[in-house]
């Protein structure tokens, strides 16, 4: 990770201060440099910019897409040793590589405050995420054969506080910390195959027998017309009309639905 020199700021009035950018506050570290680097007069300013970046931070172009946004716009300030850290150049490249053709889209260059040649590289100090997702590399934890002095830095391991989902389901809107996770489409949900071939199993067995009954008194009613007098008859009828829901539903439907590939289940 590497960290840019803010050269133009006098060292008197840099300090760490609470990142306030409702953007950023659920990002691994809490603290910012200010003022920092965007020479703004206050952090309120700076978030009226980062809510530009909402909408493309949504799309999830990128795992580390808010990460990154909010590096450039509130870069972590270490407590013992204030200066501002930002991401890496390998991770503006990354992001940039995968969201910007979202912006070309609609007619938008890639913004300046992300150009990616403003970013440093390793060694020097930056910020970088790790393969894994749930965490992120702090500068100490680079390779230190060239590293800056200041990459001395106790050790620390975020934790990204995103929405998590169980294996099975999927995150509608990874970016809500409190979204909904539901199942995917096509995959085995709260029931396995062998319980859904049960069911229907279970559904075909019941539907036949009805299918029985119903086709019984209809037969019935065929061979004795005068034994079913009004309001007996109404029985038939109805009978009649189950018979057919019965055919129906659990013959023609569901043949034409195992063919087309479809995994559903017919309700009698």
């Amino acid at each position: 990770m590497i960290w840019r020199d803010d050269g133009d700021i006098p060292a008197s009035r840099s300090r760490c201060e609470p990142i306030e950018i409702p953007l950023c506050k659920d990002i691994p570290y809490k603290y910012t440099y200010f003022p920092n680097s965007l020479l703004q007069p206050d952090q309120q300013s700076l978030q009226t910019q980062t809510e530009h970046f909402k909408p493309l931070i949504k799309t999830n172009c990128n795992p580390h897409i808010k990460f990154f946004i909010c590096s450039v716009f509130a870069p972590m300030c270490p407590e013992h040793m204030p200066q501002a850290v930002t991401s890496c150049r390998s991770v503006c490249e990354e992001v940039k590589r995968d969201c910007i053709s979202i912006l070309l889209e609609f007619g938008i260059d890639w913004p300046e405050p992300l150009n990616c040649s403003r970013f440093p590289e390793a060694p020097n100090l930056c910020m970088k995420p790790t393969n894994d997702q749930n965490s992120y590399l702090g500068p100490e934890q680079f390779d230190t054969e060239h590293r800056d002095p200041v990459a001395s830095l106790e050790e620390r391991i975020f934790t990204k506080t995103m929405t998590s989902c169980p294996h099975d389901l999927v995150n509608l809107d990874p970016t809500d910390r409190h979204g909904f996770c539901v199942f995917q489409c096509n995959r085995e949900g709260m029931f396995d195959v062998s319980k859904k071939e049960f069911a229907r199993f279970w559904m075909l067995l019941w539907a036949s027998i009805n299918l029985g009954v119903t086709a019984f008194t209809v037969l019935t009613f065929i061979i004795d017309r005068q034994r079913f007098r009004f309001p007996e008859r109404m029985v038939e009828v109805l009978d009649e009309l189950l018979y057919k829901v019965c055919l129906i539903n659990d013959y023609v439907k569901r043949s034409e639905l195992n063919r087309s590939g479809h995994d559903q289940v017919t309700m009698v």
